[in-house]
Parts: C-alpha cells; structure tokens; sequence
C-alpha cells in the first residue's frame, strides 16, 4: 500500500510494480490499481478499468475495493447507475467493519435509493456513522479522489454528496440526518430533545445547517430538555473521540 501512495503521486516504478502484483492476483495491488484508474492518478482515468480491478478485489472480500465498488455502481462510473448494486458492496465493506459506507447506507435507505424506504434501517446506519472515528487519514483518498455526487433519481432535493472519505464529515453528516429523522418522527417518534441532541453533535463537528435548526427548535423546548439535549450530546462526543488512522499504510 506504500507503493500505491508513491504511484498516486506519479512513481512510475511504483506504478509499474502494482500492475505486475495485480496482474499475479495481489488483492491489495488491486484495490490500489482500480482507485489509481478511477481517480486517473498516475494513469489516464478508465472506469472501466477501475471498475474491473475493484470487483476483482471485492470478489476476494477486501472491503476497501467494496466500498470503492459502491461508490462507483452508486455513480455509474464504468458501468450504469445501480444503487442496489451500490448497497450490496456497501454492506458487504460496512458488515467487515469498514466505517466509510455506513453514512451512504443510511441516506439509500432513507431515501429509498435502489431499496425499499425503510427509516429504521437508515437510522440504524446513520448511528453507525456517527459512531465511526472521526478521521481515517488517507484510507479512501484514492478512491474517491476529490468528491463525487450521488443523485437521487429525479428530485434534486436529495442529492446525495459523496464526500472525500475523511470521516468527520460523514459523522457531522450522519449526525444531522439523524437530527432530522427525529424532528420528523421518521423510524422513531417525533421527539425534540433528540433531534437537538443530534443537531449538537453535528454542530461540533461543523455543520452549519445544524446550528441553525438547533435554533429554530430551542424556543420550542424547555430549558430542561436543552440542557439534557446538551448534556446527551457531550457525552456522546466524549464517548467517540477523534482517531487518526491510516488504512493504506497499516496494510
């Protein structure tokens, strides 16, 4: 995976060395090649190619290669959109242990995204995603080099960013939607003190629309159900703190 680093940053012994692994059935070698073709580093961008050497690798059972495949069959990046192909290689990364996919699993699940709208579902992953640590150092980098974008089908309400997968976005993310799904009463019952609650844990972790909806519920609440919306939130925060991990070098 080291390799994978200096071909991302144009080694061509690097790059030369990764394609021979490959082509011997390295797993690791390709994972790295199909992020390199898809993120077109060191390599002229072909999904195609990307497409290939991912599923190769996820056939095999590495998550990072899965989560790479959800994102491109999510896409329709060397093949066509398919969000229920998307969600099979993402639950197949997340059930591994692999945090990246959780936040996408929850907004396909909530938005009914190649599977049925099931909320319950999409809460579930949601909190998965907000329990993640918050950064994984370079682990997706060359997967989904600069951000990519989801749309759901037809309403551009619920168009779905996919981030560069430095995680504390995704937690500030997940945390929001979750914010939303219980003012909303979607998969639990309506219920402010945890929709601030989640509000909180996103503002902490910088989103914005958070503090603002954190706004518009206070005058709603007594100061008894903030203070406990605050003090919930705290807790969870202490209880998942920041960690800083790099997948591509501990392989």
């Amino acid at each position: 995976m080291q390799l994978g680093k200096k071909a991302y940053g144009g080694n061509p012994a690097a790059l030369a060395e990764i394609k021979a692994s490959a082509q011997t059935g390295s797993v690791a070698a390709e994972t790295v090649l199909g992020a390199l073709y898809q993120a077109g580093a060191s390599v002229n961008r072909d999904d195609a190619e990307a497409l290939k050497w991912f599923l190769k690798a996820a056939e095999h059972g590495d998550m990072e290669a899965q989560f790479g495949l959800g994102v491109m069959y999510a896409n329709g990046y060397g093949t066509k959109q398919d969000y229920a192909a998307a969600a099979h290689w993402f639950e197949k990364a997340a059930v591994q242990g692999n945090a990246a996919p959780n936040f996408y699993l929850g907004l396909i699940n909530e938005n009914g995204l190649g599977v049925p709208k099931n909320y319950v579902e999409a809460t579930k992953w949601y909190v998965k995603a907000a329990s993640a640590p918050k950064s994984v150092g370079l682990q997706f980098d060359l997967v989904t080099g600069a951000g990519k974008v989801l749309h759901a089908p037809e309403d551009s309400s619920q168009v779905i960013k996919v981030f560069p997968m430095v995680l504390d976005q995704a937690l500030a993310s997940a945390a929001y939607n979750l914010g939303m799904m219980c003012w909303n009463g979607r998969g639990a019952p309506e219920n402010d003190v945890e929709a601030y609650k989640w509000f909180a844990v996103a503002a902490s972790n910088g989103n914005h629309l958070a503090e603002y909806n954190m706004r518009i519920l206070a005058p709603k609440m007594s100061q008894k159900q903030i203070a406990d919306a605050v003090v919930s939130a705290s807790s969870w925060s202490k209880s998942h703190p920041p960690q800083n991990t790099d997948k591509l070098s501990s392989r």
